[in-house]
């Protein structure tokens, strides 16, 4: 053999080692995931990695850290366009079908192990198949501070007595504010939801609040305007607001329930009270929050992401998602689960805001649209024309019924 030859072959083999150590390198480096909201995860996922190491001889996890669940989907997105998407991702649920439907994320047929048969639930299912497992959830309630409504036994219950006990505040910050600035359009979507109505028709291809319905949840929003004489707050400054006693009833998310209650001590006497929901059979309540989906490609790397999502979703952390946050814990949605985590739930402070909604809980879905984002901004800017007394409930329907359709 000549020696060009045998250098050839070495070469060759040498190239072939080398391809095998960058495969085997691959798939023992740090598995990376993109979730949002730090300041409320950053400690409970330092659990879960630590666990994951440990049975994974010691590897690690990084975080990509983003403000919410829009900027999680597009920075995933834009990463796996060019080959670099994340391992896991904590994504909306009502995001998840998307994903499934463009083939962005990985089913978990064949990655659970024995005794992991039981770990399904209707939140991350398409179709039959699990796309992904619910990490979080939460509802929406009403905050109350009772010493600016001047009561602690009668509570408002309904939207009508909420918005006349809301009319009689003298606060800073106003009588009420309903935070109809969230990712996904989500509160707009309860609000429609909770009063009987649909935000799409029953095979999804289409919306369906063009109704009575939508019709009165922009009268129930635009009585907040009035309540607050077109005075406009962000998000970010009503939670503000009420956690410094400045602001007298506060609808948003149980996620931030931890946070109000800490922050009410020695302030103010805090309530929270139940969403309303219309007497009627068809009133459910979409739930916001998060799924954990796996978007690896490589199959070892799907493998070592679902033992993640295994840690991620174990007693220890699923405990301290209910302790830290206020968010429910989305291994209590499971199939098959011990029933301890259901216990510490309806055994935490203000369960009974959350019962009612628990009990009807149905999809939050997205928009049919490819841009699902665009329709969310368009809700937000119709939203907020209403919010500062620019436009008329059926005016501000129609406006976001054009958009949807339009994409």
């Amino acid at each position: 053999m000549s020696l060009t030859r045998r250098l050839f072959l070495v070469a060759t083999a040498l190239s072939g080692v080398a391809i095998a150590s960058r495969a085997a390198n691959a798939s023992e480096q740090a598995l990376r995931l993109v979730a949002d909201t730090p300041a409320l995860y950053r400690d409970i996922f330092d659990v879960a990695f630590a666990q994951f190491a440990s049975g994974n001889g010691g590897r690690g996890v990084e975080v990509s850290w983003t403000q919410d669940y829009t900027q999680t989907l597009q920075q995933s997105l834009r990463e796996a366009l060019v080959g670099q998407a994340p391992d896991v991702a904590l994504h909306a649920h009502n995001n998840i079908a998307m994903l499934a439907r463009r083939g962005q994320i990985t089913p978990f047929d064949g990655l659970a192990t024995a005794g992991d048969e039981g770990l399904r639930s209707a939140i991350g299912e398409v179709g039959s198949r699990q796309y992904a497992m619910p990490f979080s959830l939460s509802v929406p309630v009403v905050y109350i501070n009772c010493d600016l409504v001047g009561r602690r036994d009668t509570l408002p219950g309904s939207w009508d007595e909420i918005l006349s006990v809301a009319a009689k505040v003298d606060a800073p910050s106003g009588g009420a504010f309903f935070n109809y600035a969230t990712d996904g359009s989500w509160t707009f979507m309860a609000l429609i939801e909770s009063l009987g109505g649909r935000i799409l028709n029953a095979d999804g291809t289409a919306i369906a609040f063009d109704s009575a319905e939508g019709l009165e949840a922009m009268e129930i929003l635009s009585a907040f305007a009035n309540v607050r004489k077109g005075e406009i707050l962000t998000a970010s400054q009503a939670r503000e607001a009420f956690a410094s006693g400045a602001l007298g009833i506060h609808v948003d998310t149980t996620s931030r329930l931890r946070f109000f209650e800490e922050q009410a001590k020695d302030k103010f006497t805090l309530a929270v009270m139940p969403f309303p929901l219309k007497p009627t059979p068809g009133a459910r309540m979409p739930p916001s929050g998060g799924s954990l989906a796996i978007m690896a490609t490589d199959r070892a790397r799907q493998e070592s992401a679902y033992a993640l999502i295994r840690s991620l979703l174990s007693a220890e952390v699923q405990r301290q998602v209910l302790i830290k946050t206020g968010f429910i814990p989305g291994l209590a949605t499971f199939d098959d689960n011990d029933g301890a985590i259901a216990a510490d739930l309806k055994a935490s402070s203000h369960f009974s805001a959350i019962a009612p909604t628990l009990a009807v809980l149905g999809p939050w879905v997205s928009f049919p649209v490819d841009n699902p984002a665009r329709v969310d901004r368009a809700v937000q800017d119709a939203l907020s024309a209403q919010a500062a007394l620019q436009a008329n409930p059926k005016d501000t329907l129609e406006r976001i019924v054009a958009a949807a359709r339009q994409g």
